[in-house]
């Protein structure tokens, strides 16, 4: 490392500054102790060093995690543990495209180790998106830190922040959607008829005695159930990342909220002309990933007719 060839720098030369002043013998061996020290570190840690960069290591965390909370990041060898790592460093880039984020880390570690270890990055968890990790640097350096060995590696790894739920000021009324028609009920009792001309196999209680003496047909009452408006929920994001995790966490909520209650979700980006259905909280969880990595799937077209839209902005909640 840079910091510490430095110092080996500024003391060495301290050291022959100072045999140079104060000619003696123990100045001299003192010379010679320094000069000879980054190779007797490096004799000493080199099989350590070989077995670290053979061994290689894994890094890996919890594939979701919720905003502010704790987050860890975990290194464990690929193969056999080793007894002992002279001073292994690890250089990382984070990149969090939906928040407009990047950052690098470092992880150190010297040490026995015989199982892994972990660092924490709690900061990594205040922004919501799906986060990429890739490993920009992994060596295992001697004891004074002047020489390294590159460590075999995984290359990258990932983590999706999401939001907590967070509870709107209004809900959908998927109790009274609009109707935009009826169609056929086969069998059971409805509230709800339509009427047409007697086929045969008709039931005898189905007739529409009134209207039948009116006309010259005889007209039949057959049960209808009503087809309603699809609830449709609609996000209007920002490029505001606070903003987004505010609308992303009330999504997340409402959308609950309608699976919980039975109802089919249906989800869009606000001026979309398509949407994502969703059937189950995994697949909400599925669309939160796409999102954040602005990957449209299972896209279906919006007929403004047969949906009733809940717009979430940045300011609240209204139906449309």
């Amino acid at each position: 490392m840079i910091k510490n060839l430095l110092m080996y720098i500024i003391v060495l030369s301290a050291v022959f500054m100072f045999s140079i002043f104060y000619n003696a013998w123990f100045s001299w061996y003192l010379l010679i102790f320094i000069i000879s020290l980054p190779f007797i570190s490096a004799i000493f840690s080199l099989p350590f060093m070989i077995n670290t960069a053979v061994n290689g290591i894994n890094l890996y965390c919890n594939e979701k995690s919720e905003m502010n909370r704790d987050f860890k990041i975990n290194v464990s060898f690929l193969k056999n543990p080793i007894l002992f790592c002279p001073d292994l460093y690890i250089t990382l880039k984070v990149e969090n495209q939906f928040s407009s984020y990047k950052s690098k880390l470092i992880i150190k570690f010297s040490g026995r180790l015989n199982n892994s270890f972990s660092e924490n990055f709690d900061k990594i968890t205040e922004k919501c998106g799906y986060i990429n990790f890739n490993i920009k640097h992994c060596r295992v350096y001697d004891m004074l830190g002047l020489f390294f060995i590159p460590v075999r590696n995984n290359h990258y790894f990932s983590t999706t922040i999401i939001p907590k739920s967070k509870k709107t000021s209004i809900l959908p009324n998927i109790e009274k959607l609009d109707i935009i028609g009826y169609k056929p009920k086969i069998g059971g009792y409805s509230d709800f008829y339509e009427l047409r001309s007697y086929q045969s196999g008709d039931n005898i209680k189905n007739i529409h005695w009134k209207l039948s003496t009116k006309s010259d047909n005889i007209i039949v009452r057959e049960p209808a159930q009503p087809i309603t408006k699809k609830p449709l929920i609609s996000i209007h994001l920002t490029k505001n990342p606070v903003e987004n995790a505010d609308i992303i966490g009330r999504l997340i909520y409402v959308a609950e909220y309608m699976l919980d209650c039975g109802i089919l979700c249906n989800i869009s980006e606000f001026g979309s002309s398509f949407y994502t259905a969703i059937n189950s909280k995994n697949e909400l969880s599925e669309y939160i990933i796409n999102l954040y990595n602005n990957i449209q799937i299972n896209k279906n077209y919006i007929d403004k007719n047969h949906f009733m839209e809940f717009l979430i902005t940045a300011t609240g909640e209204e139906i449309i």
